[in-house]
């Protein structure tokens, strides 16, 4: 997000331009959602894609935008920031169904790389491991940062990134 910075899409401007500045989507009047919570339509028929610009962390923390999956895994939504203060708002629902989906791919006995890739960059995630074991990231397993890009706009996937947090590195304690 940003010219610097991944290319992703940026639901949190999104939201923004649609609904106005530090407006929560749920809070909007008129909405309604279609496509299994992937979209929003505003009063005036406008839409948001709500299937990309997720900034994601695997981690131990509590945070405020968070959810379990059935495995155990801890995942916090940092962005956007303007999703809702609450598990009801349709684009929480979207990305946490969707994290389930992949997790659930995941742990499925069999998978293919097929079935794999279809959700999941796998590029991004063995360069982020290498990374990780290069570095001798004592977190590498208990923080990650992911971002998930849209379907309409991007590929849809999960990708690993952004490299983040290597205070417990290269031997460091």
């Amino acid at each position: 997000i940003g010219d610097t910075r991944i290319n992703i899409t940026n639901l949190e401007k999104a939201v923004e331009d649609a609904i106005g500045k530090d407006n929560m989507l749920n809070d909007a009047t008129g909405v309604s959602y279609s496509d299994g919570h992937s979209t929003a339509i505003l009063a005036n028929g406008d839409t948001i894609d709500l299937t990309g610009g997720y900034h994601l962390e695997f981690d131990n923390a509590t945070d405020v935008l968070q959810f379990t999956t059935t495995e155990g895994c801890v995942v916090t939504v940092n962005k956007p920031e303007n999703l809702g203060s609450s598990i009801d708002d349709e684009a929480y629902t979207y990305i946490k169904e969707f994290v389930q989906e992949v997790e659930d791919v995941v742990y499925k006995s069999g998978a293919t790389k097929e079935e794999l890739s279809e959700y999941i960059d796998l590029e991004s995630f063995a360069q982020m491991w290498l990374l990780k074991e290069y570095i001798s990231d004592y977190d590498a397993t208990n923080n990650m940062h992911f971002w998930k890009e849209s379907n309409v706009t991007g590929d849809g996937k999960i990708h690993a990134g952004l490299a983040w947090d290597f205070d417990n590195s290269i031997d460091r304690d």
